[in-house]
């Protein structure tokens, strides 16, 4: 009874996740399949490996960070193992990924390979080059963000904001 407890717990503090993330997405005009994405759900951007410098995901910096223990910790639950994971220790030019791997929704954490999606992601970043903008990874202190984008001489958009 008590994992039973454990799992209906779990299951409603998702629940509850979900339905803030909609509240603060639902004035946006997206199609079910994009809101999913939208939604804080799992994702991973592939790369061809000779187009970028790799690292292994547990030399990276955000690795023991909270937020990277998390993703390992829901990765592991998914059936994934972030250990078999190569990460780029810098940024890297979304542009020239090749593939887009994404959970269906936060209740169904297993990836899947979203073809269709790709397009959309190179038309976003297309767009915050146009505006002249850049989304620093979530790892990055605010001062390590600004630094970065003094460097890019581009404004920081905050997800967080």
């Amino acid at each position: 009874m008590a994992a039973d407890s454990a799992t209906l717990e779990e299951a409603a503090a998702a629940f509850r996740t979900t339905i803030e993330t909609i509240e603060r997405i639902k004035d946006l005009d997206l199609d079910p399949k994009m809101a999913h994405v939208a939604a804080l759900n799992r994702i991973a951007i592939g790369f061809p490996i000779a187009n970028i410098p790799v690292i292994p995901w547990t030399d990276h910096p955000g690795y023991t960070t909270a937020e990277g223990q998390e993703l390992n910790e829901t990765a592991i639950e998914a059936g994934d193992d972030p250990t078999r994971w190569y990460v780029s220790p810098e940024p890297v030019d979304v542009l020239q990924s090749t593939e887009i791997w994404s959970s269906s929704s936060i209740l169904i954490p297993k990836l899947k390979r979203l073809d269709w999606y790709l397009k959309d992601v190179h038309n976003m970043v297309r767009k915050c080059r146009e505006v002249g903008a850049y989304i620093p990874p979530t790892w990055l202190t605010k001062e390590e963000a600004t630094s970065l984008s003094k460097r890019l001489n581009l404004p920081v958009i905050s997800g967080s904001a």
